[in-house]
C-alpha cells in the first residue's frame, strides 16, 4: 500500500483561486456589463484568504447594490471534517478584497447559530438581499442559517 503525504495547500488554493476568479466574474456582470458579442473575459485572481486553505468553495452575488455601489459576494468553503469547521467570506468591493465574516465573535468565521461543520457548505442570496448559509456537520447533522 502507497502512502501518500498530505501537502497542506497543494488542491486547495486552486480551488481558491478559482472561487476569486469568480467573484470577479459575477461583480463584473451586474458592473458596467459587457457589449453583445464580446465575449467572456476575466480579470485577475484574487485570493481569498492566504492563511485558510479550503476546498469546495460556494459563491453567491447580493442581487441589490450596497452602500459603495457594489453587489456584495460572498464565498462559504468547508476547511475540513477533522476540523469542524467552515468559513464564509464577504466582499464589499466587486470581488477586489474578501475579509472573513464573523471573525469579530464566534472562532470559526461563520454565523455563531450553526453546528460545528467543517463538511459540505452552501450559501446563497435570495432576491430581497437575505443571505443563506447551510454546513454540514461530520455527516451527523446539517445546520441552516439566515441573515
Amino acid at each position: 500500500m502507497e502512502v501518500r503525504r498530505f501537502v497542506p495547500g497543494r488542491r486547495v488554493v486552486p480551488v481558491l483561486v478559482v472561487a476569486a476568479g469568480l467573484a470577479f466574474l459575477f461583480s463584473s456582470a451586474f458592473g458596467t456589463g459587457a457589449q453583445a458579442g464580446s465575449g467572456i473575459t476575466f480579470g485577475h485572481a484574487v485570493v481569498v484568504d492566504h492563511q485558510r486553505v479550503t476546498g469546495e468553495p460556494s459563491l453567491t452575488v447580493s442581487p441589490t447594490l450596497n452602500t459603495a455601489g457594489s453587489h456584495d459576494i460572498y464565498v462559504s468553503a468547508p476547511w475540513g471534517f477533522s476540523t469542524t469547521t467552515s468559513y464564509v467570506w464577504k466582499s464589499e468591493d466587486g470581488g477586489q478584497t474578501f475579509h472573513l465574516v464573523g471573525d469579530e465573535a464566534p472562532p470559526e468565521g461563520k454565523p455563531a447559530m450553526t453546528c460545528a461543520g467543517g463538511g459540505d457548505s452552501s450559501i446563497v442570496n435570495d432576491n430581497s438581499g437575505n443571505l443563506y448559509f447551510a454546513d454540514l456537520q461530520g455527516l451527523t447533522d446539517v445546520s441552516d442559517s439566515v441573515s
